[in-house]
């Protein structure tokens, strides 16, 4: 296990060698949803190595550096400006490099591990893995700061500063165009892939899925800091400052108030 681990190690720093720095301080590690594999989170000289274990991964600046596994550990994503490549961990070889449109900001992969969406510029660039054959693309009016595949692996959530979309998976068709009145800072769907919930300052929305139509508004009198689906995705939990909402999904209803550290009201 230990020389796994160690060979793992030197295989995520080298995969960003030639395109970041040297890690000079290691800041933490999590293992890969499968067992055998480490990431480490470090900070090379002009730039954040960021790597992630829940199969997505955030480049905050045009120079950082990133990787991710995919959901069963047997691939991984490494990015650096305009360029990514898909991994065979077994192997330590790449099977596919990945180019973007500009500056690589995202890379998730799906839950069932068969595609990767990597947003660069305004373009989202779907590919199969673990064969690197491109999907789709995915246009944009503006930079993707966040995205997110549905439980099922058959929608891709995109966030822009004014606009969430859904896309299909693999067709690559816009289901949902939604401009927001707010900057939407987080968006989940439910694991059946039916509703997903919007989050956008201290109000949380409701949307049914692939119709995206807007069933519930949730106002907080405070930021929203989480939006939570139950396993089964009966309840959504809304958590803000200010306290938290149970809402029954299939009624739309709201069910309790909750005060943190006391009793429902």
């Amino acid at each position: 296990m230990l020389r796994r681990l160690s060979v793992m190690v030197l295989l995520l720093l080298g995969a960003c060698w030639p395109a970041c720095a040297q890690v000079n301080v290691i800041d933490g590690a999590a293992f890969s949803p499968g067992i055998g594999y480490v990431d480490l989170m470090g900070n090379p000289v002009g730039g954040y190595l960021g790597l992630s274990g829940d199969s997505t991964a955030k480049l905050h600046r045009s120079g950082d550096c990133a990787a991710v596994f995919a959901p069963d550990s047997r691939y991984f994503v490494t990015a650096r400006g305009n360029m990514a490549a898909l991994w065979d961990a077994g192997r330590g070889a790449v099977v596919q490099a990945f180019p973007a449109d500009g500056a690589v900001r995202v890379i998730n992969f799906s839950r069932d591990g068969n595609y990767v969406a990597i947003a660069g510029g305004n373009t989202v660039k779907l590919w199969a893995v673990p064969s690197g054959r491109f999907v789709a693309d995915l246009p944009h009016e503006a930079q993707v700061y966040s995205m997110t595949f549905s439980p099922n692996s058959g929608y891709l959530a995109t966030l822009t500063g004014g606009t969430t979309r859904v896309w299909s998976v693999p067709g690559g068709t816009e289901v949902i165009q939604q401009p927001m009145s707010s900057v939407v800072s987080y968006t989940a769907f439910n694991p059946t892939g039916q509703y997903m919930v919007t989050v956008g300052g201290s109000t949380a929305q409701l949307w049914t899925i692939p119709d995206g139509q807007q069933v519930a508004t949730m106002p907080h009198n405070s930021p929203i800091r989480a939006a939570v689906f139950s396993p089964d995705g009966r309840y959504l939990i809304v958590a803000a400052d200010s306290g938290a909402h149970l809402w029954e999904v299939a009624s739309y209803r709201k069910i309790m108030d909750l005060s943190y550290g006391n009793p429902a009201r």
